[in-house]
């Protein structure tokens, strides 16, 4: 897979606000992708069972599936909750030629390098190039798969799986642990502070509440 250098994900970052051209906001940018270059930034706190929460227990968990729907969708909520699936980043001054559910994976690869200089954050999850590359990597799609929602439902899978759903779902992570985890992949999402763990850089911010977070996260996955 080609390399994405540090420019680029700047160029991409998921939550970027419109590009002003001002010192200060290339200054954000920049210190900004040095913080999602290293991503996930998740540590061995991180998977400690807090002492403030009770892991889901056997009893409670929910069918996989449906739980998995679910989460996607507050994901969505916080990300693309106007447009979903067709979501291009509202500082991409020229978006592809069609819906972002109908263009295939080389349609998209070929849109951002024609229109450097902007965000090109896409989809449901608002993935960025970097991450989108390495995704179709790892999925081992081909150019010709079309961005439909199944496909950008298995990206917004793959990314949660890498969170440490497993582990929260064995009872191994606290619901606080693991909605940070979330929140350090998606901007939109609250940390235990309120704050996005990207507040501030290139105008990211949390768009809704760490209690909206909380009180969602806690209807999939019930507490014993």
């Amino acid at each position: 897979m080609k390399k994405i250098s540090k420019a680029g994900l700047v160029l991409g970052l998921s939550t970027l606000a419109g590009m002003t051209g001002s010192a200060a906001a290339a200054d954000d940018q920049t210190r900004y992708a040095g913080m999602m270059a290293g991503q996930p930034a998740i540590t061995a706190a991180d998977t400690a069972i807090s002492s403030r929460t009770t892991p889901v227990s056997a009893a409670n968990r929910p069918d996989q599936d449906a739980a998995m729907s679910q989460l996607l969708a507050l994901i969505s909520r916080a990300e693309s909750p106007v447009h979903g699936y067709d979501s291009v980043h509202f500082g991409a001054r020229i978006k592809p030629g069609k819906p972002p559910s109908q263009l295939t994976v080389a349609e998209i690869q070929a849109w951002v390098r024609a229109t450097p200089g902007q965000p090109h954050a896409i989809g449901r999850n608002q993935i960025i190039p970097a991450t989108f590359n390495r995704l179709v990597s790892a999925l081992g799609l081909s150019g010709d798969t079309v961005y439909d929602r199944p496909t950008q439902d298995r990206m917004g899978r793959y990314l949660i799986e890498e969170a440490g759903y497993a582990r929260f779902i064995a009872g191994r992570m606290s619901h606080d642990a693991f909605m940070d985890r979330l929140a350090k992949v998606w901007a939109g999402l609250p940390m235990a502070d309120g704050r996005s763990a990207y507040h501030r850089y290139a105008g990211n911010r949390a768009t809704i509440t760490r209690a909206e977070y909380a009180s969602a996260i806690m209807t999939i996955f019930p507490m014993r």
